[in-house]
């Protein structure tokens, strides 16, 4: 009994596990967990540099914004660990977004599977990865700037 109540413990442990930033998979998983918190420094912090100019997550009086990720990450069977220092990352799942301003609401939601999954590209900067774009730079920075997107609903 006790050596099942502790694999449960470790196996639970183990699903806690925050990603590994030091790979361009777990930079990406981690970016999405924080733009979901809209924890607006930890997004800064995993955001190419010249995203940052598009970070805004103070919202105005009155508005609210909600966002909800359940995503899937892969990198490609080719990636050399050693020498990449930009890397596609595949991204699927769902993706929903809850924005309201006044009485004005509006909520999205959007599914991909696998095989027509985002590309977010990831690559070093400073010797640490960032996610920067790539084919669905529109997906991040929508998310990016939740004060425009409230302030802007009709």
């Amino acid at each position: 009994m006790r050596k099942l109540l502790a694999l449960v413990l470790v196996l639970a442990l183990a699903a806690c596990a925050s990603p590994d930033l030091d790979s361009p998979e777990g930079t990406t998983e981690e970016f999405f967990n924080r733009l979901e918190d809209q924890d607006e420094d930890q997004v800064q912090d995993l955001l190419c540099s010249e995203f940052h100019k598009n970070l805004n997550f103070a919202l105005a009086k009155g508005a609210k914004a909600e966002l909800k990720f359940d995503l899937h990450y892969n990198i490609p069977d080719d990636y050399d660990e050693e020498t990449a220092d930009t890397v596609n990352v595949e991204v699927w799942g769902t993706v929903e977004s809850k924005l309201e301003n006044n009485d004005i609401k509006v909520e999205t939601k959007e599914k991909r599977e696998r095989d027509a999954a985002w590309t977010v590209v990831a690559f070093k900067e400073a010797g640490e990865w960032k996610v920067c774009g790539g084919t669905e730079a529109p997906l991040i920075l929508r998310f990016l700037d939740l004060r425009a997107q409230t302030e802007n609903l009709k």
